[in-house]
């Protein structure tokens, strides 16, 4: 997993699921969060958590893509630019990345 200095977390997952999404908000954040997502469902109920202050959704199915600074622009960003990087070692095994 790796922070960069907004403190956004990029790691990738063989699954998600609701429980491990709010396990990672509980390890991985200090203090009160303000958490930007899509719809998928995974993500309902994250404001009941203590350390989410605010929860802002964007809908992609409704084709809306952002909302004022709503946007998970970023996470999404990074993931398209991952394989282009890994594509200089001709790939990478899925057990190793």
């Amino acid at each position: 997993m790796q922070k960069n200095t907004e403190g956004y977390f990029f790691q990738l997952l063989k699954s998600l699921s609701a429980r491990l999404i709010r396990y990672k908000i509980r390890k991985h954040c200090q203090g009160k969060v303000i958490v930007y997502t899509d719809e998928y469902s995974i993500y309902r109920g994250l404001k009941k958590l203590t350390k989410v202050e605010k929860h802002e959704t964007v809908t992609h199915s409704d084709y809306i893509y952002a909302v004022g600074d709503t946007h998970v622009n970023n996470c999404e960003n990074q993931h398209s630019l991952l394989r282009p990087a890994l594509s200089i070692f001709r790939g990478v095994s899925k057990k190793n990345i």
